[in-house]
């Protein structure tokens, strides 16, 4: 892994930012915090951070840096100082690509409008690739009754947010593995029906130039989908989706 350096990675946005947050610090902090690396999303996501529990200090620095706030990683409908007080911890790949609050009660909201127009108002949600759960926090919070399941194929991050949902009480089913050979393994009632909410994790898909590029995502986000169809949904093998 190649080291951080923050002249090459950090861009002029994220320089204005950081030079006006310096600027609203006492002298004596901002001489110190001026020797502080560019917390962004090079650092956290590609970086000496990506596999590093962050502190509260390092998840707020990110929030400075790259959108002028501290409390920009708000997650289970917390800012980070009160979720980091309740043992919270996040990996620093984990604080880029995870769902903040903001987006996720919209995701929420979407996704319940939809839900109504289902025969049962008994549901399944299933997120693939769970990551920090926040998505499914926000859906379960707009789906009052339903439940969660969760895959999450690496170790690390598995461990971190079941220790995290044990501490918030979150009744989500969250499995460490493979979602598309998992799933087989799965039938759900008749009476229920099914969500799932696929969202692989970004990666280098997101260039900075180029943007998003949804094929580029791990998996290719169209892969995830129809993985996902497939394996809840065996006996309809020809289904297709004409929209991805």
């Amino acid at each position: 892994m190649q080291d951080y350096t923050p002249q090459s990675s950090c861009s002029p946005f994220t320089g204005f930012l950081r030079r006006g947050y310096l600027q609203s610090l006492p002298s004596d902090e901002r001489q110190r915090n001026a020797k502080l690396p560019v917390h962004d999303r090079a650092l956290l996501l590609h970086g000496c951070k990506r596999n590093e529990v962050l502190s509260l200090s390092e998840i707020e620095q990110y929030g400075l840096d790259s959108f002028g706030n501290a409390d920009c990683v708000s997650i289970n409908g917390m800012p980070p100082r009160e979720w980091y007080g309740c043992g919270i911890r996040l990996l620093g790949r984990t604080a880029v690509e995870c769902t903040r609050d903001a987006l996720g009660d919209r995701i929420g909201r979407d996704v319940a409008s939809v839900a109504r127009r289902m025969p049962s108002d008994r549901l399944v949600v299933i997120d693939p690739f769970a990551g920090s759960c926040n998505t499914l926090f926000w859906i379960l919070r707009h789906l009052r009754n339903s439940e969660g399941i969760a895959f999450e194929s690496d170790p690390q991050v598995f461990g971190l947010t079941h220790r995290n949902l044990a501490m918030l009480g979150q009744r989500i089913e969250l499995i460490n593995g493979d979602y598309e050979r998992l799933l087989e393994g799965y039938s759900f009632p008749q009476d229920r029906g099914v969500v799932t909410f696929v969202a692989p994790p970004w990666g280098t898909a997101l260039d900075d130039v180029q943007g998003l590029d949804l094929n580029r995502t791990t998996p290719p986000i169209n892969r995830g989908y129809r993985a996902s169809c497939a394996a809840i949904f065996p006996a309809q093998d020809a289904l297709r989706d004409t929209s991805l």
